[in-house]
């Protein structure tokens, strides 16, 4: 849970009378007097936490605050906490609404730790960060943002050409269909596995999906048979919904560039390309464990 004063409290999923852990704000000084307006839960006591500075209840300006995004892991076994800064994932100019976070996370996928997809109601795209694992020796792996260029989700436009805002996402792990790579000619037989899928909704009502791809044919450990017995009738929006992905760009395989993102319409694929370097986890430039660990009280 976030609180307005900018702490992470964690509670046990059998004792919500008191909190395991209470996660102060990194040591950052424009980090001061700023709350937690979103949360994600990355992967074991790692979170993705967005800071801003709370809304002034007796101002009439609109609300567009600037953002810091950090990717925090609390240690309890040492009673410190380890944090990161990281780019905003997803571009936040489009329409001028207050934030309203929207995350989904993918675990464990071949050569990452995580895939965070992200996104925000003020935002014109879906993002991601991504983390590596670790190299030998080192305790913990690489956090970066992910260039989409190459394979932007793009919130669509409404009828008007104007800016939507995401109102929801979630993923689908239950896909049964094998899918084309981006190196295969037309007509050949898919030989990729059912990916996920994800989806977001609009406040134009349109629903937009896009299957996550692992290039190298792996498929995700976290698919999953579909249940009949609860599917419900849907209603498919057209093919225009979907906005198309770039034509087929090739990555070095020494980048996280197995994973593409493409609609759920055959429009073709686009990889993930980096952005930047990886920035090695800790505060700025520095590597997990430096001095940037922060004391939090454990219990």
């Amino acid at each position: 849970m976030g609180t307005y004063g900018g702490i992470l409290l964690v509670y046990s999923a059998v004792n919500f009378a008191e909190p395991l852990w209470a996660i102060p704000r990194p040591n950052n000084q424009q980090l001061s007097g700023t709350s937690i307006i979103h949360m994600n839960w990355l992967i074991g006591s790692t979170w993705h936490i967005v800071y801003a500075t709370p809304r002034n209840p007796d101002s009439l300006d609109d609300y567009q605050p600037e953002e810091y995004h950090y990717v925090i892991m609390a240690a309890p076994d040492q009673r410190s906490c380890l944090d990161s800064r990281v780019d905003c994932p997803y571009d936040p100019y489009g329409l001028p609404r207050e934030p309203g976070g929207h995350g989904v996370v993918l675990r464990g996928w071949t050569n990452i730790e995580y895939l965070l997809l992200a996104s925000d109601a003020r935002a014109t795209d879906v993002g991601a960060v991504v983390a590596l694992p670790p190299a030998p020796g080192q305790p913990f792996g690489d956090v970066f943002k992910v260039d989409m260029t190459e394979s932007s989700m793009t919130i669509p436009l409404d009828a008007d050409a104007g800016e939507t805002t995401i109102l929801g996402m979630d993923l689908d792990l239950t896909g049964t269909q094998p899918l084309h790579s981006s190196n295969q000619a037309v007509g050949d037989d898919p030989e990729l596995p059912p990916m996920p899928i994800i989806f977001f909704y609009n406040n134009d009502g349109v629903v937009s999906a896009y299957h996550i791809i692992n290039e190298a044919g792996h498929k995700y450990p976290g698919m999953r048979s579909p249940d009949i017995s609860a599917a419900t009738s849907t209603v498919v929006p057209p093919l225009s919904t979907f906005m198309p992905a770039s034509p087929p760009t090739n990555m070095p395989p020494s980048q996280p560039s197995t994973f593409t993102a493409a609609p759920t319409a055959p429009t073709g694929f686009a990889a993930f390309a980096q952005n930047k370097a990886p920035t090695p986890f800790g505060a700025s430039t520095t590597a997990f464990g430096n001095s940037v660990t922060t004391p939090c009280r454990c219990s």
